[in-house]
């Protein structure tokens, strides 16, 4: 069920649900007449790097990149690297539960056990958590001194009261107030 699409995880669970009455489709059926199921990790592998997430993050990453004036380099996706990867025996690519589980066990030697072996997916996250703690008195007060943020409140100081708002309103805020002290409140007008 690991490969399997979204709608064909929302199917599995709907039949759990219904104890599995005869007349409910089976897997094969489902998968050949919507379609959406790979039936080897090859083919899903295959389906991600032609038509799905790939060109569609690749399309993210190019114009991030660009907007910033940045030439990135994705070493991951070069051609022979995700030709090798492809052509693996499942086996190599997941295994015990593990995904990855031929670069994992790569560079093993290389890194700590707790980064290779981790459990959890985890992007490029900035510090929030020690930034909000850190800056969060100094983040208030800049709002409070925004004219920008004071009229758009139309009076409901309440509204913008950082000590009610949650974390990413008032990163919105904090923003908008710096980027109105860099710029002017009349650059909206």
């Amino acid at each position: 069920m690991f490969y399997f699409s979204f709608a064909a995880l929302r199917w599995w669970r709907y039949r759990r649900r219904l104890g599995s009455p005869s007349w409910f489709p089976s897997q094969d059926h489902f998968r050949h007449a919507h379609g959406q199921s790979p039936a080897t990790v090859f083919e899903l592998q295959r389906n991600q790097v032609e038509t799905e997430s790939v060109p569609h993050l690749l399309r993210y990453e190019d114009k991030n990149s660009m907007w910033h004036s940045v030439e990135a380099r994705l070493p991951f996706l070069d051609h022979r690297l995700v030709e090798f990867a492809l052509n693996l025996p499942s086996a190599e690519k997941v295994s015990g539960g593990w995904t990855k589980f031929v670069l994992r066990r790569a560079i093993e030697d290389l890194l700590p056990s707790d980064i290779v072996w981790r459990k959890d997916k985890r992007g490029f996250e900035g510090p929030d958590a020690l930034w909000f703690r850190q800056l969060r008195q100094t983040m208030i007060e800049t709002v409070h001194l925004s004219p920008l943020l004071a009229q758009l409140s139309d009076g409901a100081d309440s509204r913008f009261d950082g000590t009610r708002l949650s974390n990413p309103v008032l990163w919105r805020f904090y923003v908008t107030a710096l980027w109105e002290r860099e710029f002017g409140a009349d650059a909206f007008a």
